[in-house]
């Protein structure tokens, strides 16, 4: 690649000419206003140098004054390609020298064609020219400095800025008008450096590099000595950093051989259910993978390296539920095909106890259901060692049903009609359940029968001719019981709950967490701390869908989940809380009204910005 040299002449008007390899960088040249930037006079018989850079490489001009009308002069001007900006660097001095001495003596400038027959090597880079600059700068050297700035120092990062920096000896500071001009003397001027990028390498390990948040997929311009901070992204994997030393002019940065890539592995890909199938999006699941944790909320990833994923060992522990140990393909999870994970409700013995009676039964019971009461008409009293005891409700004795009393031990027929065998349930973790009389005739037939036989042969088989019977009767009713108890309970819990959200207008912490058995427990700090997500999902979850004020929030809600920025600004928005942790709410109450209209004014900020 070759110069081009130009000659200009600035009189009652700009002039130019192309004498060698004339090109694009023609039309770049512009009138140097020096009038305006320095104190000529008529005495002054120097020569003067400008650098001028734009998108297509350098102008350097060296400048001979006129003095038949002030800003009038003279000027050759060697355009210097961008791609041959390196490889002139160790010319450029001598050709401005030769360039000074044609305009002083008038000599033909045919003499230095020599420059600008000269091909230089091409080495491309990015060239990034700012959209609007200060006009001029200028920069004072000494001695042979000039040598410097305009050879190894030639493309400069605060060369861009200026439309011209005028490059002038140290002695001709007098001459200059500070106040119109930026004085760059004292900045470093490190040698120019072309840093490559690894594109084959990149290629291959299917990956791509960034420097400052822009892509590094082309040489780009920088200095020796500079180190550079260089991100390594790849699709579905955690970002890498590494860095690079630039020692040469032209640096080619290389890739490590092996790249440790860790896989983001998004939560959003597990779909956590109960024994029901319902989703468990409370924020308490947590799963673990290659020892690192995440709770199960839709944005959260775990990283995970890349030579585990494909037989990863995943386990997901949630309180109240048993813990669950599986291995598993990480590679082929999206969150279009979440692999479902079932947890089952975690069981302990639970011993109940009938008070004012010696009947006692053991249930297999979750925490929740042990703080209920198994058996119609009683109550949940004490529980004292692990033992619950549960107590006849006012309602039912004033009801005239029998019982017993002063702690004597039931008859059987006391026990038929109190719905009760005599050791509280047959086997383990059966309840004990009202025995029919019907169950009880069939019994007492079995009995009969034994004893008509008389032998003992006889009466073993009538006897358990009959306790067969009542236990299949009784198994039953315990499973008819069961389900209608759980129907039961679920709807007035359901019920209740509903009409607190209805009939409250402040939410308080401490009642949300204590009341229904914990299930709106961690509710309050969900809404506080704005995680919508999981608010949601506490809906679907407990059917709250008859609620008109729930119905409002989940509006909001669907509303707010339209754009990631309006949840971004209601963090913004929020006083309460310092960096990450912010909250709606400092004092424990969430009020309805205030918290809508927060949620409005944040997506009304976020529209009105066009």
């Amino acid at each position: 690649m070759k110069l081009s040299l130009y000659k200009q002449l600035v009189r009652n008007g700009e002039d130019s000419e192309a004498i060698f390899n004339p090109g694009e960088m023609g039309a770049k040249l512009f009138d140097v206003k020096t009038e305006g930037m320095l104190r000529l006079n008529p005495d002054f018989g120097r020569m003067l140098c400008l650098l001028s850079v734009n998108n297509l490489g350098c102008l350097v001009y060296v400048i001979k004054p006129l003095f038949s009308r002030q800003g009038d002069y003279r000027a050759l001007v060697a355009a210097v390609p961008r791609k041959a900006a390196l490889a002139v660097g160790g010319d450029l001095p001598a050709i401005v020298r030769d360039m000074a001495d044609t305009l002083a003596n008038d000599d033909d400038t045919a003499k230095m064609a020599h420059w600008f027959q000269k091909e230089y090597a091409e080495q491309d880079f990015a060239w990034d020219i700012p959209g609007q600059r200060s006009r001029y700068a200028f920069r004072l050297y000494k001695g042979n400095g000039a040598a410097t700035l305009l050879g190894a120092a030639l493309l400069q990062d605060s060369y861009r800025n200026y439309e011209g920096v005028f490059i002038l000896p140290d002695h001709m500071r007098d001459i200059v008008r500070q106040e119109a001009m930026d004085d760059l003397t004292g900045s470093k001027t490190p040698a120019a450096a072309v840093v490559i990028p690894p594109v084959e390498q990149c290629r291959r390990a299917g990956c791509s590099l960034a420097i400052d948040g822009k892509a590094f997929d082309q040489p780009i311009l920088r200095h020796v000595g500079e180190s550079l901070k260089i991100t390594l992204k790849r699709a579905g994997c955690v970002d890498q950093e590494m860095k690079a030393k630039i020692s040469n002019v032209v640096e080619n940065v290389a890739l490590a051989d092996n790249l440790d890539w860790k896989l983001k592995v998004y939560v959003h890909c597990f779909d956590v259910v109960g024994e029901d199938d319902q989703p468990i999006r409370d924020g308490k699941a947590k799963l673990e993978i290659a020892g690192q944790t995440g709770v199960n909320k839709r944005e959260q990833y775990i990283e995970v390296p890349e030579g585990k994923a494909q037989k990863a060992r995943l386990t997901v522990t949630r309180e109240g539920y048993e813990t669950k140990t599986l291995t598993t393909d990480l590679t082929k999870l999206t969150k279009d095909s979440p692999l479902k994970i079932k947890l089952k409700r975690e069981r302990r013995t639970t011993i109940y106890k009938v008070a004012g009676t010696k009947v006692t039964f053991e249930l297999e019971r979750t925490d929740e259901e042990a703080a209920l009461s198994p058996l119609p008409d009683y109550e949940v009293g004490d529980v004292k060692d692990g033992v619950v005891t549960l107590r006849r409700k006012a309602t039912a004795r004033k009801s005239g049903k029998k019982g017993t009393t002063n702690g004597k031990r039931a008859t059987l027929a006391d026990m038929a009609a109190e719905g009760y065998d005599e050791r509280g349930g047959d086997e383990k973790g059966s309840k004990p359940l009202r025995v029919s009389k019907w169950a009880i005739y069939r019994l007492l037939a079995g009995l009969f029968v034994g004893l008509v036989i008389g032998l003992g042969t006889g009466w073993w088989a009538g006897a358990r001719y009959g306790k067969q019977a009542v236990r299949e009767e009784m198994e039953q009713q315990r499973q008819a019981q069961e389900k209608r108890k759980q129907q039961e309970t679920d709807s007035i819990m359901r019920r209740a709950i509903i009409n607190y959200l209805d009939s409250v207008p402040n939410w308080k912490q401490k009642e949300m967490d204590s009341l229904f058995n914990g299930k709106l427990r961690g509710l309050y700090d969900a809404l506080n701390t704005y995680d919508f997500t999981t608010v949601q999902a506490w809906g679907e979850e407990l059917q709250l869908g008859e609620s008109k004020q729930w119905q409002v929030l989940d509006s909001v809600l669907d509303r707010m989940n339209v754009k990631p920025e309006y949840r971004a600004k209601l963090f913004e928005i929020t006083k309460n809380g310092e960096g990450d942790k912010k909250f709606f709410s400092p004092d424990g109450t969430i009020t309805f009204a205030t918290l809508f209209a927060k949620l409005e004014e944040a997506r009304n900020q976020v529209d009105s910005v066009k």
